[in-house]
């Protein structure tokens, strides 16, 4: 049995037991007989979104599928057209592969709005300006490739480091130092406005930091 992505054992993500996701219960997420990379590549599309799963009562099932899906159609579009390794310029496939799943993911579940390449960080200004006088001019700028808010706080820093070819380890070194800076920012920033809260309610607030970067043999 052959499929046109995965390991030919009939299987869209999972163990090669028929199943779009998972351990083949028969539920949509784990039950798909005929295995969705054997679909025809001319009728992917249109299997995938044609799915009974898309009907479902279940609005946490519909998200997922639905997130599942756009990234898989996207995916299918690349795929028809040959990947070209002429540059190692990092900002291409950042755009070209990993914004289109992060996009589907939060335009999805509305859980974060998201900014894109160089995008100012503005937390990190806020952060600083006590050391400053309060005077954000005199503040070092931050830029994120990719930067997620919620409201007004900003709580996910994405940075891409390196191209299709090879990592550049410098810039993968000085992106992680830039991911730890941004994040403690923001941390600084949200626990400025609860001078007051205990710590133990401190700890629970959270930034994160996403590093996109090519693998290294060893």
């Amino acid at each position: 049995m052959s499929s046109w992505i995965g390991d030919g054992k009939g299987s869209w993500i999972g163990d090669g037991k028929g199943s779009w996701f998972g351990d083949g219960d028969g539920s949509w997420i784990d039950d798909c007989e005929d295995g969705v990379l054997n679909y025809d590549f001319a009728e992917f599309p249109y299997k995938i979104w044609s799915h009974l799963i898309h009907k479902s009562i279940d609005i946490d099932a519909k998200h997922l599928a639905n997130i599942i899906s756009y990234t898989l159609t996207d995916f299918h579009c690349n795929c028809k057209q040959p990947m070209v390794f002429n540059s190692n310029h990092e900002r291409t496939p950042f755009v070209k592969y990993v914004i289109r799943m992060l996009k589907y993911l939060f335009k999805e579940t509305g859980l974060l709005d998201f900014s894109w390449c160089e995008k100012l960080v503005e937390n990190q200004k806020y952060a600083q300006i006590v050391k400053v006088d309060y005077d954000t001019t005199s503040t070092d700028r931050k830029y994120a490739d990719g930067l997620g808010k919620t409201n007004s706080p900003e709580v996910l820093f994405i940075e891409s480091s390196s191209g299709l070819l090879q990592e550049n380890i410098s810039h993968t070194l000085e992106d992680t130092l830039e991911l730890l800076v941004e994040c403690n920012g923001a941390l600084c920033y949200i626990l400025g406005h609860f001078k007051n809260s205990r710590l133990k309610t401190a700890l629970k607030k959270t930034a994160f930091g996403v590093q996109v970067i090519k693998d290294t043999p060893l």
